[in-house]
């Protein structure tokens, strides 16, 4: 894995400066444009292409958003070469300063070649096209005489490294690339960017062994990512597809993506603008256009604000999955996301701001809910399609999901106030009051004017350290989310399907000393849980015992009610995409290291195998525990890739449960004195 992982069919942002506008910052741009390439060389068969008409576009739209002139350099055919476009980048990594915000735009052909230096689970680098590679097509042209031409993601990434050094912390790299891999089949219009098989030694076989280490080492390699520019990218397409062009609004061919931000750019109202409300409006466009598509984000600044402002909260929100009716849509959001019968939703626009109401679409009430869906009943009747729209849960129900509630040392006053407190707010049908408590409110040994939430069975601490305020319901409000949580904890804790298609089976594996220790037992208690000492490291099997293809998300369910989110995990590079296991297919995560330490007691590892990728990161609870080794953020990537958690379109919200939720528990206890 590479700490940058520029897979080329990233397409980038252009940021309306004139909204967000940051004068202390210099707004750099470099435009690589390949419209035609030499006769002859397999790539011209399409010449040609629209990418000057993209680099037009481009630049015009830099200059509405005060790019200065001698700040936009353009690159393009005879001078696009490998050589030449490194030497852009390294020319304008030399010209920036500290803070600088950065826009490279490249639109070309892209493709695939055999990698080579083992870092690619498929074997295959994705390159740009420089102008003078041969396509493999060509008579004569073969992996060993014309892979040297071509500008790989690796060397590509070394140079955005390189650049985001130099800008430091507080600057910004945008990087755009409309251009695509080798696919299946052609998107919107005959010309596609792209296309042709890989280019690869005669005998290449994708790497597939029954049992593989799957992560690699360089993201270590890199030093401290938080010293570096934020960077977002954003791919026309999937790894397997193609970028097709499409048809402007005066029927002139233009990239798909290009086309899409321009049109979104040119309707933003927000000051809360961020790249990820630039992403979601591309993909209600590119749906239209070329809907077998799917564009893909990446990046740690996806909660900035357009051209480097700062990281501002982003809402959670979720993603219809079908449009069964005017009056019913499915949301691929379900129990696991705390999502109930009775709670209700509001839809805005991708690219609008949730927190502005004049912008709200509709409204509506979920209906039933299973564990990785809910069905919506929506207030009136709205045409939608599934991708114009995204969900935003304003109130939660619990259904019958009630906590028991008891109080350890504390007053009756002191009790009253509480129990009024949550009475009168619309939470209190989470929580009762009997002699037979989930959780116990007890003052704090450190202070006894805050308290702590203790389980009730064993008396250790709910939410670690947390403590709360209990003098007025405003004081309050922590306490109510920390109850919400248990109830979240303990669904996820009991929750468990069986589907024999998609079934992943995980085992926990000593590390010691450099190596992975396969042969080694792990220590199991009198009651047969494994056991593991703090200051143990651990790493992944996985294995796929199911019939088909199965996608793993893991969380981690702390003894303290803290839940972690283990894989995937952006910060460690490690993206849904890696993790697609097939059937019979074991592979050890080697280079993922999970370092043991307290909180001690039962630990547990929850394990969703599934169908596509679940979201499970927007409903941990920490996102990353130091306690817990490299679960803490490198880089602070936020919401996985989108377009993951898209189906295709059901009826039947049951049919939905499609997979397995299993767990494996350990216990962690302190290591004895030497």
């Amino acid at each position: 894995m590479k700490t940058i992982k520029y897979t080329i069919l990233i397409i980038v942002l252009l940021l309306p400066g004139k909204i967000l506008a940051q004068t202390f910052k210099t707004k750099h741009a470099l435009i690589i444009a390949i419209s035609n390439y030499p006769s002859g060389s397999g790539w011209d068969r399409q010449n040609p292409l629209s990418s000057s008409k993209d680099a037009e576009l481009i630049e015009k739209f830099l200059e509405k958003q005060e790019f200065k002139a001698n700040n936009i350099s353009i690159v393009s055919d005879k001078e696009a070469t490998k050589e030449g476009i490194l030497k852009a980048i390294k020319d304008l990594t030399d010209k920036v300063s500290q803070g600088d915000v950065v826009f490279i735009h490249v639109s070309s052909h892209g493709e695939q070649i055999q990698d080579d230096n083992h870092d690619e689970v498929d074997g295959k680098d994705e390159c740009i096209v420089p102008y003078g590679a041969m396509a493999p097509n060509v008579n004569g042209v073969t992996y060993e005489n014309s892979n040297s031409k071509y500008l790989r993601d690796d060397d590509f990434g070394k140079a955005i490294y390189d650049l985001r050094t130099k800008l430091g912390k507080e600057g910004d790299v945008l990087v755009t690339m409309d251009c695509c891999h080798s696919g299946t089949g052609t998107r919107g219009l005959a010309k596609v960017r792209g296309g042709l098989p890989p280019l690869v030694s005669v005998g290449f076989k994708e790497p597939h062994k029954k049992e593989t280490s799957l992560i690699q080492d360089e993201v270590k390699s890199r030093g401290d990512n938080s010293e570096l520019a934020t960077y977002i990218t954003i791919a026309a397409a999937r790894a397997n597809e193609l970028d097709g062009e499409c048809e402007d609004d005066n029927k002139q061919g233009v990239g798909s993506l290009s086309y899409a931000l321009s049109k979104v750019l040119s309707n933003i109202e927000s000051n809360n603008f961020t790249y990820l409300s630039l992403f979601g409006g591309i993909v209600s466009i590119m749906n239209d256009k070329v809907p077998n598509q799917h564009p893909v984000l990446e990046g740690d600044g996806q909660n900035r604000k357009l051209f480097g402002g700062e990281f501002i909260s982003q809402k959670p929100f979720f993603i219809i999955k079908s449009v069964n009716n005017p009056n019913e849509i499915v949301i691929s959001g379900g129990k696991i996301n705390g999502i109930y019968a009775s709670s209700k939703i509001e839809l805005f626009r991708p690219a609008d701001d949730p927190s502005d109401s004049t912008k709200r679409i509709a409204t509506g009430v979920v209906t039933q809910s299973d564990n990785l869906s809910a069905q919506v009943k929506l207030e009136r009747p709205f045409s939608l399609n599934k991708n114009d729209a995204w969900v935003y849960v304003t109130e939660q129900s619990f259904g019958d999901l009630t906590i028991s509630l008891g109080f350890e040392n504390i007053s009756g006053t002191e009790q009253t106030i509480i129990k009024n407190s949550l009475k009168a707010s619309k939470d209190f049908a989470l929580v009762k009051f009997d002699n037979k408590p989930d959780l116990i409110l007890s003052p704090s040994d450190k202070d006894k004017a805050k308290m702590i939430l203790k389980y009730a069975s064993n008396g250790a601490r709910f939410k670690g350290e947390q403590t709360f305020l209990t003098k007025s319901e405003t004081d309050l409000d922590a306490l109510k989310k920390a109850l919400q949580q248990f109830v979240q904890y303990r669904l996820i804790k009991d929750m468990e399907t069986k589907d024999d298609n998609y079934n992943l089976i995980i085992e926990l594996l000593p590390y010691n000393q450099g190596k992975v220790d396969t042969s080694m037992l792990v220590k199991k208690t009198t009651n047969g849980i494994i056991e593991f000492q703090s200051g143990d490291t651990m790493v992944i099997r996985v294995t796929n015992i199911g019939k088909r293809d199965a996608y793993l998300n893991t969380l981690d369910l702390q003894p303290d009610g803290i839940i972690n989110p283990i894989l995937p995990m952006e910060s460690q590079n490690i993206k849904a995409q890696d993790l697609l296991f097939k059937p019979g297919e074991s592979k050890i995560l080697d280079k993922f290291h999970i370092g043991i330490s307290p909180p001690y007691g039962r630990e547990v590892f929850k394990i969703f195998s599934s169908s596509d990728p679940i979201n499970l990161e927007m409903i941990a609870t920490s996102r990353g525990a130091k306690s817990r080794g490299n679960l803490n953020a490198l880089e602070k990537l936020i919401i996985e890739s989108y377009g993951i958690t898209r189906g295709g379109g059901i009826n039947n919200i049951s049919k939905e449960s499609s997979g397995t939720i299993s767990e494996i528990t350990f216990e962690i206890v302190q290591k004895p004195d030497m």
